[in-house]
């Protein structure tokens, strides 16, 4: 829609779990919480519109995992923005956080949370897997079955 570009002086608005809105430009976020379940709602504040776009989801997060949470705002002020969900187990070291909404949240697990080690998911997201050795990601990284090396 022609309109679309006044979203860049509307700043979109996050809610977990039913806390406080809280006001993060546009772009990608990260917010550390405990496991278990949780509800994201996404909305923006649109000219006479308070919760234009509000649409939520709901997921469950288990140790070291991360969930991730997609909104786009819609095409028309009356409709729900597009939300999408991703689940990356055991990636939790690959994204910065910041504890919000009065968890007290725990620092990101120490990189042994991970177990002995093993390949998962490319955190960079430039490659199907990444080995992981205990301690450190490493350069192997492997694409339909065939190793090669890759600075993370």
């Amino acid at each position: 829609m022609w309109l679309q570009w006044v979203f860049v002086f509307c700043t979109p608005r996050i809610s977990i779990d039913g806390y406080e809105p809280e006001r993060r430009p546009w772009g990608r976020h990260t917010f550390t919480v405990p496991p278990g379940p949780h509800r994201v709602e996404v909305f923006v504040p649109y000219m006479f519109f308070t919760r234009m776009g509000a649409n939520s989801v709901t997921f469950q997060v288990g140790p070291g995992d991360v969930a991730e949470v997609t909104w786009k705002a819609p095409w028309m002020t009356l409709l729900p923005g597009k939300i999408t969900t991703a689940y990356l187990p055991g990636m939790a070291l690959a994204y910065g956080a910041q504890p919000i909404y009065g968890y007290g949240a725990a620092p990101m697990a120490p990189m042994g949370a991970l177990g002995p080690g093993g390949w998962f998911a490319d955190p960079a997201a430039r490659h199907e897997l990444r080995y992981f050795d205990g301690a450190t990601w490493t350069p192997d990284v492997s694409d339909a079955g065939i190793l090669s090396a890759d600075p993370l």
